[in-house]
């Protein structure tokens, strides 16, 4: 068998014996940093909503009537209406440079 060959297999080999990405849950109390991110506080650790990109919280976006407004504010707070409920259970088995990719849900409604 070539090189090429031996490599080709190796490499399709490889992801099994790899471990498995261990699923993260975190459960507490969260604060809203913007439309798409939660702080869980006393962890130092930020969730990203998985499958939401919602505007930072100081972005401001153009109406249909040309106007400006503070759609990153309107993210910011509608995804604080979602977990006031209570306590946050995010999972994910991701990370990005922002910190945990999750799902999470709060109170009874999902959220990302």
């Amino acid at each position: 068998m070539t090189s090429t060959k031996v490599l080709a297999v190796l490499v399709l080999l490889l992801p099994a014996f790899l471990p498995a990405a261990q699923a993260e849950t975190l459960i507490g109390d969260v604060r809203v940093v913007d439309g798409d991110t939660l702080a869980f506080e006393g962890l130092g650790i930020k969730v990203r909503l998985d499958g939401i990109d919602a505007p930072e919280s100081e972005q401001t976006c153009e109406g249909a009537d040309g106007s400006r407004y503070g759609c990153g504010a309107d993210a910011t707070r509608a995804l604080a209406r979602r977990i006031a409920a209570g306590p946050v259970r995010c999972e994910g088995d991701e990370f990005d440079r922002y910190g945990l990719v999750a799902r999470c849900q709060g109170g009874l409604s999902g959220c990302g």
